[in-house]
């Protein structure tokens, strides 16, 4: 008999039989670079980037967040069953093998011979056949035509046998069973698509920021409670850092006050300033030099940001950086878009009426429009993120590390040396500046074009530019008057800003992310991280970088040199978990927020103290010792980072909360959910940036030119894969992923996943409490350990997305979102493929698969 025809004929009526009977659902679903920032946030949504609508909440730059999204994270709340699972069910899902409708027939190049037929004793029945009512569009699996081999999991010897009578019968672990089950969709055959598997009948996710702000909003509220492990003299230091935490948190509660000040804070800084009395003289280098210090130590970034941190040449010590700034809409493709330009410039239109009610509403007008356009000239010479993160520094270092003298030669619409003199001068520093100091310049080619933008803009708009950057930057700050007027800019870029009596109280908390971050960091800490989770922590992250640098041990496609210069920056890699240490140390606390001066009646003049303050010490940082406990994320933040100028990984507290981790959750759960964002951030140091930093955190190309054109191959595969993927709207429209922009993520994700699965692995066999650390779950008997690391993988991201969000994320947002991160990191994943047992070529186990780590 002819076996290949006898292949094609069964496999074509199998299909005929199943396809029916089978629904197929198709869901689309900090980190900061710097340390400190001089200048503050830059718009907006980098002031509290928080959102809550529909029940979401989003938190941050950092995340990027934020849809359970490392850098950000945007999830609904709540944790609503929804409806039962029976053992026939189960049954049915466990014999039944569900196929995808098939559009198009792939030629076969080659079939296995089959060497023999194996008898068919029983063919289950069919008792129902569920109604099939859409069949979505299934998108194109992209062809890989490179990517490195991909080796078998590593052998472990000696795990511990795991019988059936080891069931974690404690509160938590029923809970967490339960929280599992309530996801799953034993519809779905999870070779088709395991986020919908994971995750398809999710009604509500459980918003962990979200349970965090309220953690500290319930702390402040009861009140100072004694600490009697303290001394007296640390009970002092340690009720005087929470009275600064309670005043901050009760001047933005008071919107009695809020309202009735409306615009007039500003309007007394405006005239301090003086911005209206020098409007025609912004075009003389010596008043646009004086405008932009005083309004960038009030954190504005009015033309370009000013920060320290860490000296990319010597990241012991810190250096002073300059690049473009963030502006009101963020991306270039916005300016272009009618709809949003048409709200934009009303919501100018609003606020310029309230500020100059003498003038005419057609000059006005007037105002708007040239405020407009000048705006739409700075993003037209910016550059996007994928640009910014494909310069390469190494082919011109000088043009990115000029003196102040280079500056003003080439780019003389201000006084440099001049500039950053008075704006040491202004707080009460002396300044280190002068002519021979180094200015790190990290976009060049808008300074370069800067110039002629300038000279092109007459000076009233310039002033005009200055008042609106202000007022729309600290808009949230003011009365619910202006927030009105804010809120179809708030609603398209995703900006939480408080609505009624609750999200004036959640407002009120997130204030926390930006100002007096460690001393709310303490009270959340102490409330929550405590028992063995740090010790467990700690042993994960071990496990996770020892499976990094065997990985890379491993690796066919590094040469030697190339191979030892990563296996050193890999073994140099520390981290930090949960908080940095001086937090809990009252006195030193206490000094870390000594100068700033809290109003329990001024919101607007307590954010302001605390901008000018953290200005302050960071100009006074340059030229010093990197402190290695500065933390851009706060403790109670639900990501992660990873952070290239000091090679280290930092883990706030704030991610280490139920449902994804507990210290009494079986291990195969951790780390699937924790470990896999542990493995995420190591991989950093491998991506497409972090490869640029060596072992200390210098910038230093230790690649080879044959293993970083390797490199170049293996993650054209990744940019490929991800570009096929997109969203469709309500409309029919698709929004694609960039495979360039999220690169970076995405090769984090897929490794981190992996590093993952094989520390859990190492752990079963180092781990003397192995067997006690991994009991199984109570009513999941179905499923194996190694299933139920990559359904916890999943459920980690399981998310509800609006649809505008999902635009919005996909349109400016470095991650993947989450229903993809899923997709696309499981279908490169061996290990997934099998322990879920996917025929070769099923929608999750494609034959060729991308990867680098």
């Amino acid at each position: 008999m002819n076996y290949k025809k006898l292949y094609i004929i069964l496999t074509f009526i199998t299909f005929a039989l199943i396809v029916l009977s089978s629904p197929i659902n198709e869901d689309s679903s900090n980190e900061s670079s710097t340390k400190e920032e001089i200048t503050g946030e830059d718009s907006v949504d980098e002031i509290l980037n928080i959102e809550i609508s529909n029940g979401k909440i989003s938190n941050g730059e950092h995340s990027k967040k934020k849809c359970h999204v490392l850098k950000g994270n945007n999830n609904s709340k709540g944790n609503k069953v929804n409806g039962d699972i029976s053992s026939e069910s189960v049954s049915k899902f466990l014999k039944d093998t569900v196929i995808p409708e098939i559009t198009e027939i792939p030629e076969i190049t080659e079939i296995p011979e089959i060497t023999e037929i194996p008898e068919i004793t029983e063919i289950p029945e069919v008792t129902e056949i569920p109604e099939v009512t859409e069949i979505p569009e299934i998108t194109e699996i992209p062809e890989v035509t490179e990517g490195s081999e991909i080796t078998e999991a590593p052998e472990i010897t000696e795990i511990p046998e795991i019988t059936n009578e080891d069931i974690c019968d404690t509160f938590d672990c029923q809970e967490k069973a339960d929280n599992i089950l309530e996801m799953l969709n034993l519809d779905i055959d999870p070779c088709n698509d395991f986020y919908e598997f994971a995750c398809g009948n999710l009604v509500t996710v459980k918003d962990i920021e979200l349970d965090n702000l309220e953690t500290i909003g319930k702390v402040i509220e009861e009140g100072y409670k004694v600490n009697e492990n303290l001394t007296l003299e640390e009970q002092e230091y340690d009720k005087k850092n929470f009275e600064k935490v309670a005043d901050l948190y009760n001047s933005c509660i008071n919107t009695e006050t809020i309202n009735a000040m409306g615009l007039q804070p500003v309007l007394d800084i405006f005239s301090k300033l003086e911005i209206d009395k020098n409007k025609i003289k912004y075009n003389s280098t010596e008043y646009l030099t004086n405008l932009l210090v005083k309004l960038d130590n009030y954190g504005l970034n009015l033309l370009f940001k000013t920060e320290v941190f860490e000296n990319v040449l010597n990241p012991t010590v810190n250096a002073l950086y300059i690049h473009q700034p963030n502006l009101g809409l963020e991306i270039k493709e916005y300016y272009e878009d009618n709809n949003t330009v048409i709200s934009y410039k009303n919501i100018m239109k609003s606020i310029f009426t309230k500020l100059y009610q003498d003038k005419k509403e057609s000059n006005i007008e007037k105002i708007v429009e040239s405020v407009f356009e000048f705006e739409k000239k700075l993003i037209d010479i910016s550059l996007t993120r994928v640009e910014i993160e494909n310069l390469n520094y190494f082919e011109d270092l000088s043009r990115y590390i000029p003196t102040v003298e280079t500056l003003n030669t080439y780019f003389s619409f201000i006084d440099w040396k001049t500039y950053f003199n008075k704006r040491y001068e202004d707080l009460g520093l002396e300044s280190p500046i002068d002519n021979d100091t180094i200015i790190i310049n990290r976009t060049p080619h808008y300074f370069e074009k800067l110039n002629n933008v300038l000279i092109d803009t007459d000076s009233e708009t310039i002033a005009a530019y200055a008042e609106w950057t202000f007022i729309r930057n600290y808009s949230r700050y003011f009365s619910d008057e202006i927030n009105e007027i804010f809120t179809d800019y708030y609603n398209k870029f995703e900006i939480f800003y408080p609505t009624d009596d609750y999200t004036r109280k959640i407002f009120c908390i997130a204030i926390f992310n930006n100002y007096l971050v460690m001393d709310a960091g303490k009270l959340f800490v102490e409330k929550t991280f405590g028992g063995e989770s740090k010790e467990i922590i700690e042993n994960m992250t071990e496990n996770i970088k020892e499976s990094l640098i065997k990985s890379i041990t491993k690796n066919t496609w590094l040469d030697e040199s190339t191979k030892e210069n990563a296996l050193l920056k890999a073994s140099y890699i520390s981290q930090q978990v949960g908080y940095p240490d001086y937090i809990m140390n009252p006195k030193e606390l206490y000094k870390h927020y000594e100068g700033i001066e809290i109003n329990p009646n001024e919101l607007f003049n307590n954010i302001i103290n605390n901008k000018i303050y953290s200005i302050y010490n960071s100009l006074n940082s340059y030229g010093k010792e990197v402190n290695q406990d500065n933390w851009i994320m706060s403790p109670f933040t639900w990501d992660a980072y990873y952070y290239p100028l000091d090679n280290k990984i930092r883990l706030p507290a704030g991610y280490f909360q139920k449902p994804v981790f507990s210290s009494t959750y079986p291990n195969y759960l951790n780390y699937g959910s924790v470990g896999s964002v542990i493995g995420h951030e190591l991989t950093h140091a491998f991506d497409s940036n972090g490869k640029e930093y060596d072992y200390d955190g210098s910038l230093n190309n230790w690649w080879t030119p044959s293993t970083q054109k390797e490199f170049d191959n293996l993650s054209q595969c990744f940019i490929d894969q991800y570009n096929q993927y997109y969203f469709k709207d309500s409309k029919g429209n698709k929004h694609y992923l960039s495979g360039e922009k999220t690169l970076a993520e995405n090769i984090a994700d897929n490794g981190g996943l992996s590093f993952g699965y094989e520390a859990w692995k190492l752990s079963l066999k180092k781990d003397p409490k192995a067997k006690e650390m991994n009991k199984n779950l109570p009513g999941l008997s179905q499923f194996t350990q190694d299933q139920l690391f990559f359904i916890s993988y999943a459920q980690n991201w399981c998310d509800a997305m609006t649809e505008s969000f999902e635009i919005h994320f996909i349109e400016t947002n470095e991650h993947s979102t989450p229903r993809l991160r899923v997709l696309g990191t499981l279908t490169n994943n061996k290990y997934f493929s099998e322990v879920f047992n996917c025929p070769i070529n099923s929608p999750m186990n494609p034959e060729k698969k991308c990867k680098i780590w």
